[in-house]
């Protein structure tokens, strides 16, 4: 599982989930690359288009993945609905992955995805 690096660089955009809050490449891409070494394989089961608009200029999508556990090969599937809201040019310019549908935390749990951001812990 490694995700692609001119994907990653091409947008210095804000990714939001329940466990992160990051700002730009230099927060988010230690995120992602250091999901391989926890998760050993990544497969997405199925995705579905739900919204797509002009106005606001989003996307939103819901997918369901599978994860394996890289220390004791447990699988795990997650289903999530994906907003991913967009600039005049189509250019990303933030992801929210809403994991199960849920809005992301507030107070305590806010804290902890900022922290997390910058030390990725």
């Amino acid at each position: 599982m490694h995700p692609s690096l001119q994907v990653v660089e091409l947008n210095a955009h804000e990714h939001q989930d329940p466990l992160t809050h990051a700002r730009g490449y230099h927060e988010y891409a230690p995120q992602w690359y250091g999901l391989q070494h926890v998760i050993s394989h990544s497969e997405t089961i199925e995705y579905r288009l739900l919204s797509s608009t002009h106005n606001p200029n989003r996307v939103i999508y819901h997918q369901k993945q599978q994860y394996t556990l890289r220390l004791f090969g447990i699988k795990y599937t997650l289903e999530s609905i994906v907003v991913i809201n967009l600039d005049d040019d189509d250019m990303i310019t933030k992801v929210e992955d809403r994991w199960s549908g849920n809005d992301h935390p507030t107070r305590y749990g806010a804290l902890v995805r900022v922290v997390h951001s910058y030390y990725d812990v």
